[in-house]
């Protein structure tokens, strides 16, 4: 299983159909081509936490909790 997670950074759109203009649009620009650009620290940030929050070793210790 996977998720693709778009996180958003800014001004929230003022609805779905902006939002998704919106992310079409930086898709193309920054993602669609060969180069990648470098990622915003507060973005890289949030990830590696929710990376660590839903690894493997943290659903087994969820899992593991006396109850």
């Amino acid at each position: 299983m996977s998720y693709g997670l778009v996180v958003w950074q800014g001004d929230v759109p003022s609805s779905d159909h902006e939002a998704a203009r919106v992310h079409n649009r930086l898709y193309s620009e920054y993602l669609d081509g060969d180069e990648l650009l470098p990622t915003v620290s507060v973005i890289t940030e949030f990830l590696a936490g929710l990376s660590w929050e839903f690894s493997e070793g943290s659903i087994l210790r969820v899992n593991s909790r006396p109850r």
